[in-house]
């Protein structure tokens, strides 16, 4: 289980953005049947823990002598520099089940997409999960081989998971899936030389060219002899 040591903290004693400039970050552990707590956590311990626990495995919070065993559950990040500023901290009971989010992992190479050309279409990125705090998985590994064919698909039922973890979700969801690569089919304009022009004769022996002609000429003549 992955560990960060805390210490009390007080806002009236040390304000947080003072509290950052020394290298923590300010932090709140609550949970059911505790007193929620105010604490400051150094921030390099929490950066090297977030990245490697993400917000569905657990850790150990140490208070002195006291212990947590929590779920990092909000991270409050800094808007330019975007680093952590606040960190909430959930202590769960190891014997009662959770429900929490946890993120899903592609690994492998599709058939369809490696030699067909197809696209892999990623429908979910993490799935909510029910199971006691020590057996909650840190990813979901999904192996996209199976998806050999275009339309082949993965859903929610084809995922196996250790007994007494359930998956919140219909088990004919897509998780992903491949489809067959777009035709991009471009229209060219035609040339002059491609146009054609109809000079087919008329019976008189006058094409429709020659007989437009030859109104507007009668048209005038008979302007004059008005």
């Amino acid at each position: 289980m992955f560990a960060i040591k805390a210490e009390n903290r007080t806002l009236f004693k040390k304000k947080a953005r003072d509290l950052r400039k020394t290298g923590k970050i300010p932090a709140i552990v609550y949970g059911k049947g505790i007193d929620a707590e105010s604490l400051s956590i150094p921030f390099t311990d929490f950066m090297r823990v977030w990245r490697r626990a993400g917000e569905s495995s657990l850790v150990e919070i140490a208070v002195g002598e006291k212990k947590h065993n929590v779920l990092i559950t909000e991270v409050q990040l800094d808007p330019i520099k975007n680093t952590p500023i606040h960190v909430d901290f959930h202590a769960v009971r190891m014997d009662e089940k959770i429900t929490t989010s946890v993120p899903i992992a592609f690994e492998g190479e599709s058939p369809a997409v490696k030699q067909e050309g197809g696209v892999l279409v990623k429908v979910l990125h993490e799935l909510e999960v029910e199971s006691l705090p020590a057996d909650l998985p840190q990813e979901i590994t999904i192996d996209i081989s199976a998806l050999v064919k275009f339309e082949d698909r993965i859903t929610v039922a084809d995922i196996k998971l250790k007994e007494g973890i359930v998956i919140q979700a219909d088990p004919e969801d897509v998780v992903v899936l491949v489809t067959a690569p777009r035709e991009e089919k471009e229209e060219e304009a035609k040339s002059i030389e491609e146009i054609e022009v109809t000079t087919e004769k008329k019976e008189g022996g006058l094409s429709d060219a020659d007989a437009a002609e030859g109104k507007q000429e009668g048209q005038k003549t008979t302007g004059k002899e008005q």
